[in-house]
């Protein structure tokens, strides 16, 4: 008997996992990815190759509720804003599948530092976390960043070396696909 079957007993720090879970097998990738993308227009300015290798565990698609709340603060601290489960971080895709490796985030004054934390005490309740990237958006040095370092420090980076010695684990990057621009 296949085991995908019924999950029977969760706990609350897992909850966030088990429905981005479930909406995975409901909707495929490439449409989470374009309803994200619609949802965030700045996301456009990605190149497909790159955006639809992302990983979508982490993201969040927000209610109507909470949209309204992101695009507030986005206007006021005038960056760019995400959702993301706030109870899940995926360690099982390469650091170019996550975009806080690939966008550069944003540097804060202690006052949006501050509205940040008021917002994102209104979307803790539901399980929601927010990212801030800078306006405009920028790809950032990849290696330089501090999921990317995470990686290194935790030895994943070994990790997916050995699975893909071909590419040293990171195809998109071998290819070239993340050298530049700024969009």
């Amino acid at each position: 008997m296949p085991n995908d079957g019924i999950i029977l007993f969760l706990e609350d720090s897992t909850l966030q996992g088990v429905r981005t879970f479930l909406i995975e097998k409901i909707m495929d990738k490439q449409k989470i990815l374009q309803e994200y993308r619609g949802l965030f227009p700045f996301l456009q300015v990605i190149p497909d190759a790159i955006y639809f290798q992302l990983g979508i565990r982490e993201f969040h698609l927000p209610s109507k509720e909470i949209f309204h709340l992101v695009s507030e603060l986005a206007e006021k601290i005038n960056h760019h804003v995400l959702t993301y489960n706030a109870y899940l971080f995926d360690t099982s895709i390469t650091p170019e599948q996550h975009l806080c490796a690939l966008l550069q985030g944003a540097t804060l004054s202690k006052k949006k530092r501050d509205l940040l934390a008021e917002y994102e005490r209104k979307t803790k309740k539901q399980g929601i976390t927010l990212v801030v990237y800078q306006k405009p958006a920028t790809l950032a040095e990849m290696k330089q960043t501090a999921l990317y370092q995470y990686y290194e420090k935790n030895n994943l980076i070994k990790k997916f070396q050995k699975s893909n010695p071909d590419t040293a684990g990171f195809p998109l990057l071998d290819q070239g696909c993340l050298t530049s621009a700024i969009m």
